[in-house]
């Protein structure tokens, strides 16, 4: 009896300790904002004790996803100085954030400025850290496309391929059978249900990989064994290149380069013959005095066929790559047409500087029957204009030749390309109608 009297008492005690002896007091929450702010002292004891947040919470380690957690809740209420703190935070511990690169990178899109910073140049100079990160399966699709729209990382294609497969796996099927730190699963035993749903999952990134720098063994042991999932007009184009290109069994240099005068072809183009490339150097050399004797380097970029039609795939594969090379067959027709840009496609551009004069730059008109009737259209002294960098669009000589797709954003499916010549001084087809592309190539151009 006498101890449950002592218990109001005891309590009383420690409700005059705690409000009124604050030097006891080891922690404190702040409230408020500039000026309206608020102290309230506490005890780590009591938390603990009353919390089980607080009870698990470390207050001497650095807990990543605990920090993940309170910069989240900082942005939310735009507390910007502890916002601040916490990236500072972050950014002091480079290996747990590549341990968790995915993650952070997914976070830092969400406007975290100095996060982002970081992100982007670990993914420029190590891409590796990404594409082997343990929870790249956490990246959603739109950062995912982002990143294999990137033609600058330096790592190997079929790393890319295998990355994807396995983010595909996870996204695919509510118990993914994977180990994501271990090659790619063995998919002999699969049915026809999941290499459909898989398909599915991954249709939008499979134009993304350039099959074409994939070593034929590579191929054969990761690629093959997910034939189904790619497209059978693709998947056939693969194969025929890699049996074109047995004879030197170098899938990085697919055929013997056969140099005419002045050129190199490290691809044969299915769309036109190696005396139509000569004459389009020529036309190149014309731009420059005196430099006719240049030799020059071609390296397919994009084939359509292979690639794809959009304007995300042409911008991911040609954009920032230096002067380009466009040879576009017209669908419905035998008329090859194109054009040369010196400078380098960049999407980026649209939103303060989508057209540009270049005055190297020219359009053309081919005839392979007759190589002499090929025209070739370039700026008028008066031309405001010449080159159109737009997201929506693929490569467009402003005044003479756009290539755009429609609701589809497919220049093959959607007929909505056109030719003019307003500002290039030549009309390349005969009819302002209209028309979608058959294929088109796109070569990046080196001069030697």
């Amino acid at each position: 009896m006498k101890t449950l009297k002592l218990c109001p008492q005891l309590t009383k005690d420690y409700i005059s300790f705690y409000e009124n002896e604050k030097t006891s007091a080891d922690v404190i929450i702040r409230v408020g904002k500039e000026e309206n702010v608020k102290d309230f002292h506490a005890h780590s004891f009591v938390l603990a004790v009353r919390s089980q947040y607080f009870r698990n919470l470390s207050f001497d380690e650095n807990n990543f996803k605990e920090t993940f957690g309170l910069l989240l809740i900082s942005k939310e209420f735009e507390i910007i100085e502890l916002l601040e703190l916490l990236e500072d935070q972050l950014l002091n511990s480079p290996n747990q954030i590549h341990q968790n690169f995915s993650t952070t990178l997914q976070l830092s899109l969400e406007s975290f400025n100095k996060l982002y910073e970081f992100c982007l140049k670990t993914i420029q100079e190590r891409p590796e850290i990404i594409f082997k990160s343990k929870d790249f399966h956490l990246l959603n699709e739109d950062t995912l496309f982002t990143l294999l729209q990137n033609q600058g990382l330096t790592i190997k294609e079929v790393e890319k391929w295998e990355s994807i497969i396995k983010w595909g796996i996870h996204h695919s099927f509510t118990t993914p059978t994977i180990d994501y730190n271990t090659r790619i699963p063995d998919v002999t035993l699969w049915t026809k249900d999941k290499f459909r749903d898989l398909a599915k999952t991954l249709q939008k990134f499979i134009p993304l990989i350039d099959f074409h720098k994939i070593e034929p063994e590579n191929f054969y042991e990761e690629v093959k064994p997910f034939k189904k999932i790619i497209d059978k007009s693709l998947y056939d184009e693969i194969l025929k290149y890699y049996i074109v290109s047995s004879k030197k069994s170098n899938v990085d240099n697919p055929k013997p380069e056969v140099p005419t005068s002045n050129v190199h072809i490290r691809l044969s183009s299915v769309l036109i013959e190696l005396d139509c490339f000569q004459l389009l150097i020529n036309w190149i050399n014309e731009t420059i005095p005196g430099t006719s004797l240049n030799r020059y380097k071609l390296t397919l970029l994009l084939k359509g066929s292979a690639n794809g039609f959009t304007a995300n795939t042409f911008h991911g594969m040609c954009d920032n790559r230096g002067a380009t090379l466009t040879v576009i067959k017209i669908r419905g027709s035998t008329e090859i047409i194109g054009g040369y840009n010196p400078a380098s496609w960049n999407q980026s551009l649209y939103i303060n500087e989508p057209l540009s004069i270049i005055r190297e730059s020219f359009v053309f008109k081919l005839n392979q029957k007759d190589i002499r009737q090929s025209i070739v259209g370039r700026p008028v002294a008066d031309a405001v204009y010449t080159i159109e960098n737009h997201p929506n669009n693929g490569p467009c000589f402003y005044g003479a030749l756009y290539i755009k797709g429609g609701s589809h954003g497919d220049f093959k499916r959607d007929m909505l390309c056109y030719c003019d010549g307003a500002n290039y001084g030549v009309q390349l087809r005969k009819t302002n109608s209209t028309f979608s592309v058959d294929d088109y190539e796109v070569y990046q151009v080196i001069k030697e």
